[in-house]
């Protein structure tokens, strides 16, 4: 080998490193300008109403965390928009399909795009925060307040209606789900009155359902609900609820101040997972009683009725917890073995 050909050997994994390392440029580069042509990126920075963080991912499927009917009377979601164009004047919001076209979005004669009544953002920064009350997010299925579906929500960078959006920082569309389906109302409802607690049973009721139960220690005129009361209105009175069940019966306490002989009223509704009530289930009107103790039973409620018993006192037949005193027929009786055991032992000898 020559010292020509020794010189050149250690260059060749340099040479390959170096083709890595361009590779390596390459590919950054190209993310790069990848990243530089991205459309606008979405996120959620807040929801009114909901205890934690919720993603875009959250809320695109009814499976996950959908938009509940009762967030359409106020709840708002706090929207941040990060890429955007800000050489454009506003960011526009619509729901359908083909909205980054702006024929399909100008069209008047079909359902396809439509504007949303969300107020527009006005941009002045490449990252944009936007408070939009839920009900001109969703403002037809609010407005009809039942069923369940994903709505495709559009968000354009635009200085007016007919302009095109291609291009880096002008548009992005996401899945917007909800729930508005109550589940079924129990219609079916018992319930059977004690001494300290009333027993609820009931059938029906769909999977992935709990149930309030509302209790009203005023809402019966005997074994009748009362037409005023908190259970009979259109909505039940919510501090009416002593708790939340599952499956097909529980028990609720007698509030201290009902008394014996009194009857309260029960009834129940659904909550589905997506947090969507149903309708208030027939009013059941409970009676509390006394009930007679095993003690009462055995011994009997007066007169003579447990004198006979030794668990029992002989002195008018009320129970007591220990053994009553020994009655004459009883030291008779004893008397009676001991005579009987004293004439065997004189006669065995």
């Amino acid at each position: 080998m020559t010292t020509r050909e020794h010189s050149l050997l250690p260059r060749a994994p340099m040479h390959r490193a170096g083709i890595g390392a361009v590779a390596l440029l390459a590919s950054w580069m190209a993310a790069q300008a990848t990243a530089n042509a991205q459309d606008i990126l979405p996120s959620v920075r807040a929801f009114e109403g909901r205890t934690r963080a919720f993603s875009l991912t959250d809320l695109a499927t009814t499976r996950a965390s959908p938009i509940r009917l009762a967030e359409c009377e106020s709840a708002t979601i706090t929207f941040r928009f990060t890429g955007v164009d800000i050489n454009r004047a506003n960011l526009s919001f619509f729901e359908g399909q083909m909205c980054d076209d702006p024929t399909v979005r100008q069209d008047t004669t079909t359902t396809t795009c439509n504007e949303l009544p969300a107020t527009a953002a006005t941009m002045n920064l490449a990252v944009v925060d936007v408070v939009v009350p839920v009900d001109e997010l969703l403002p037809e299925q609010c407005r009809a307040g039942s069923g369940a579906g994903v709505e495709t929500i559009w968000v354009l960078a635009l200085n007016n209606d007919g302009e095109t959006v291609t291009g880096a920082g002008q548009k992005v569309s996401f899945p917007l789900a909800f729930d508005f389906a109550p589940p079924a109302m129990v219609g079916s409802l018992r319930a059977t009155g004690g001494e300290s607690v009333a027993t609820l049973t009931w059938s029906g009721g769909e999977a992935n359902t709990t149930f309030q139960v509302f209790l009203d220690p005023n809402g019966c005129t005997g074994s009748t609900p009362n037409a005023d009361g908190g259970l009979t209105g259109e909505t039940p009175d919510p501090s009416l609820m002593v708790k939340t069940a599952s499956g097909g019966s529980t028990t609720v306490p007698f509030p201290d101040s009902v008394p014996f002989g009194s009857h309260v009223a029960v009834a129940i509704r659904g909550e589905d997972s997506s947090g969507n009530l149903g309708s208030l289930s027939n009013i059941v009107c409970v009676e509390r009683f006394e009930t007679t103790s095993w003690w009462d039973s055995r011994c009997g409620g007066g007169g003579d009725g447990g004198a006979v018993d030794e668990l029992c006192r002989d002195d008018g037949g009320t129970c007591a917890a220990t053994p009553g005193r020994a009655s004459g027929a009883g030291l008779g009786t004893l008397l009676m073995i001991a005579l009987t055991a004293l004439v065997i032992r004189r006669r065995a000898r």
